[in-house]
């Protein structure tokens, strides 16, 4: 065995990746939920995309090249 090196089963493994996987989508959903129910973003969202349709938001490249994207 190398030093500095810790030998696990391949199942053990592929169960923490999976378990990690899980708590990544988890945590999507409860983002999701909690931007659904929040009156002030849902206001703001509401507002931005009124401007959107007007086309009264920037110009999404000069955007992106202002801020390195």
């Amino acid at each position: 065995m190398l030093k500095g090196v810790v030998q696990i089963p391949r199942e053990v493994l592929q169960d923490v990746v999976a378990a990690g996987r899980r708590f990544r989508e988890a945590e999507d959903v409860l983002e999701d939920f909690l931007l659904a129910t929040d009156a002030a973003f849902l206001k703001k969202m509401r507002r931005l995309r009124v401007r959107h349709r007007r086309g009264a938001l920037g110009d999404w490249r000069k955007l992106k090249s202002r801020y390195g994207l």
